[in-house]
């Protein structure tokens, strides 16, 4: 049903949001009450994704196979899964590429609004609703695209935001353009506005890749550790492409997170416990918050093996996090010899509470009555390069082969093992 992804179509700014809220707005009320929300990622991290939960559940599976299922996934804890290349979300954490959009040179049909104007001008002149959306169709089928890419979804304290714009025709071919204005704007949360004007050129001068290319590279720096830079900005470009009358404004929304809630540090050791690797890192902590660290491992080849994550609550000062490989992972994909650990990045729930509270009985009342932050949920750890290779080598018969156990999910598997023996009684 293509009503369900209105949901991700509020700003109607291509051909497929178009049709996607004209299907949905074709749709009775009544149907619309229980709509779920629609999920889409490039890779995984080792548990199921929420469209394949979804699958799963609709092909109405026995009790016998969630049985199998879920003790194939939980050989391995939720905090160490294992990485192959294909899981590119994990590998290639940071980078982001917006899917290519139409140059919409009506300025009517550039918003819900208008869109809606729109669709009930043709109805009232008579067309139905399949005529409707052939046309709506055919004409943004028809437009220019403009695709962004960038090196980072967020942008860090000290870090560079590079982004690159490529117009092409509704062909796919490179489609000669100048540009008018181009800007920073920022979250209306904390400034309306500019916050400033990035660097962009494509002449080859770094970080251009290639002169005259027809794609233009911009590059911006968070100003200082203002709250005003904080949030979901917007790269705006005002693009005039070849025989248009006047400029369209396109933008690209990055996310901005200027205060640094703790920073990385060179100092790394490695050790073996209960036959898994565990490398120890320190984090220069800066505020005491609520942290989720994840880093990636990989072999000498370049294979990856692991994606690990922890979650602690943690002061300010230097700290010291763990990142645990576990072990039957290593035996699995039969990984041995010195291994590399990379892709460091953490980040700091923005709570209306001291994160100490977290856990503690006597402060549930005081934790449910907190008045909610107007500001983002989020503070990132600044962007790092920095990488750890272990110090020795490591063969298979060093870890252990056994698979994850704990309580809850011994406690899990007794509770569906029971569902299969009572199976279609």
């Amino acid at each position: 049903m293509r009503f369900k992804w209105y949901y991700a179509a509020i700003a109607v700014v291509s051909f497929l949001a178009i049709v996607l809220y004209w299907s949905f707005a074709r749709t009775s009320p009544d149907s619309r009450k229980n709509l779920p929300r629609t999920f889409s990622r490039v890779g995984t991290q080792g548990f199921a994704t929420p469209a394949e939960l979804e699958r799963m559940l609709n092909r109405n599976p026995s009790a016998r196979a969630m049985l199998e299922a879920y003790r194939m996934h939980a050989q391995y804890p939720d905090f160490s899964r294992p990485l192959d290349k294909a899981m590119v979300d994990l590998t290639d954490p940071w980078k982001h590429v917006d899917e290519p959009l139409p140059l919409i040179d009506n300025a009517a049909l550039r918003n819900e609004g208008g869109v809606k104007k729109h669709i009930e001008e043709q109805k009232a002149k008579g067309k139905k609703d399949d005529e409707i959306e052939a046309e709506l169709r055919k004409y943004y089928e028809s437009l220019p695209r403009y695709q962004f890419a960038a090196n980072r979804h967020t942008l860090t304290y000290g870090d560079e935001l590079i982004a690159t714009l490529k117009i092409t025709d509704a062909n796919g071919a490179r489609l000669p353009y100048s540009l008018a204005d181009v800007y920073i704007q920022g979250d209306p949360l904390f400034v309306r506005g500019r916050l400033g004007t990035p660097e962009f050129n494509d002449s080859g001068f770094p970080p251009d890749a290639t002169a005259n290319d027809g794609v233009t590279t911009f590059s911006w720096k968070i100003p200082g550790e203002d709250k005003k830079y904080w949030g979901n900005l917007k790269l705006i470009v005002q693009i005039k492409p070849k025989d248009a009358k006047e400029p369209i404004e396109v933008s690209h929304t990055f996310f901005s997170s200027p205060v640094s809630p703790a920073k990385w540090t060179d100092q790394f050791t490695e050790r073996l416990e209960n036959g898994s690797l565990v490398i120890d890192t320190v984090v220069e902590v800066k505020r005491e918050c609520k942290f989720i660290f994840q880093a990636n491992l990989y072999d000498m080849k370049g294979n990856p093996t692991h994606w690990v994550t922890t979650n602690t609550v943690l002061e300010p000062g230097f700290r010291t996090v763990s990142f645990v490989f576990f072990g039957k992972i290593f035996h699995d994909s039969g990984s041995e010899g010195r291994f590399t650990l990379r892709e460091l990045r953490g980040t700091c729930e923005n709570l209306p509470f001291p994160a100490s509270w977290i856990g503690n009985p006597a402060k549930v009342d005081a934790i449910a009555n907190a008045a909610p932050l107007e500001e983002p949920v989020m503070y990132y750890m600044p962007y790092t390069s920095r990488s750890y290779t272990t110090q020795r080598e490591y063969r298979l018969k060093d870890f252990s082969n056994a698979a994850w156990s704990s309580p809850e999910k011994e406690a899990r598997i007794r509770e569906m093992e029971e569902s299969a023996k009572h199976e279609g009684e």
